[in-house]
Parts: structure tokens; C-alpha cells; sequence
């Protein structure tokens, strides 16, 4: 489902070990299904400094997951981003052209 995945396991090892600053960890939270919200948020995790970036989102479409990543890093260094399986993430290869991370 996610093209061009790579697994986490083979993750540089710099990333790992935190000595960076600009690798993000991205993930989403989703509203409970009994409320019937589509509405998700965008999180951003800085591994090194823990920073945290967060992006209400109105879906969970690859295209808003991509946007709302691009407007919370546009500022910021990049160096990675580490998505988790969801489908939201099938376009990372897009964020990984923009940032070139």
C-alpha cells in the first residue's frame, strides 16, 4: 500500500542515536469512530530536542497528511522524516522531494 516503504529496522544508524537535530518522527491521532469525525492531527516529533509540531487535519488523505507536514516544517531543519504504516503516509516520497530529507 505505501510505495517505496522502507522499514523502520533499517533506519540510519544517526537517526537512532539522537546527535541531530532534523529528524522528525511523524504520526497521526485520529478521532474516536463513534463521534464520526473524520478529523485527525498531524504530529511532528524532533527526535533529539523533542519538539513537537502538531496540525489539526479535516482527513486523513495522503495529500492533507503531506500539506499539513510541509506547513509545520517549512521553517525548520530536516534532515529525515520516519512515518508510521497508515495510509496517510503513501505520498512520503513527496515531502522527501520538497525538504529534500
Amino acid at each position: 500500500m505505501i510505495p517505496h516503504r522502507t522499514s523502520i529496522a533499517e533506519r540510519p544508524t544517526i537517526i537512532n542515536e539522537r546527535k541531530r537535530i532534523g529528524d522528525w518522527e511523524a504520526d497521526t491521532i485520529v478521532s474516536g469512530k463513534k463521534t464520526g469525525s473524520k478529523a485527525s492531527l498531524c504530529t511532528l516529533v524532533e527526535r533529539k530536542s523533542r519538539y513537537t509540531k502538531l496540525k489539526k487535519m479535516p482527513d486523513r488523505k495522503p495529500e492533507t497528511m503531506n500539506e499539513s507536514i510541509r506547513q509545520c516544517l517549512v521553517h525548520l531543519p530536516c534532515e529525515s522524516v520516519t512515518y508510521d504504516n497508515g495510509v496517510e503516509n503513501k505520498n512520503h516520497m513527496d515531502i522527501r522531494r520538497i525538504f529534500l530529507c
